[in-house]
């Protein structure tokens, strides 16, 4: 598999993998499923040695709850469901009501991660 060399936070990569966590958890399709499952494995190879950490693995667990938390507002709001040929992706994008919300909660999870991982 080819795969792409990103440079990232270890904050942006943790996020993504407890969105792939909660992806594994909750998509409707076992190809969608396979899919999150494939991505999540390699990220906890890139990462494993950061998510080893206690204080990482705690921050990891707040940081899941909040994107469950913003997974289940998305589903709610209807946000989720992307109109036919948006250039937006469901799982990574809130609706208008809350990106704000979205943006600030992540960025600060980031921030706290990272700084975990000095």
């Amino acid at each position: 598999m080819n795969v792409p060399r990103v440079p990232t936070s270890w904050g942006e990569v943790i996020d993504r993998i407890t969105i792939l966590e909660i992806k594994v958890a909750r998509l409707p399709t076992e190809a969608a499923r396979v899919n999150a499952i494939n991505e999540l494995n390699l990220l906890i190879k890139i990462a494993a040695s950061a998510i080893a950490r206690a204080e990482v693995a705690n921050l990891m667990e707040r940081l899941k709850a909040l994107n469950e938390g913003l997974w289940d507002m998305k589903t709610a709001s209807g946000s989720m469901n992307v109109p036919t040929g948006s250039m937006r992706h469901s799982s990574l994008w809130p609706g208008p009501s809350t990106a704000e919300t979205t943006n600030a909660a992540r960025s600060s999870a980031n921030l706290t991660c990272c700084w975990a991982l000095r």
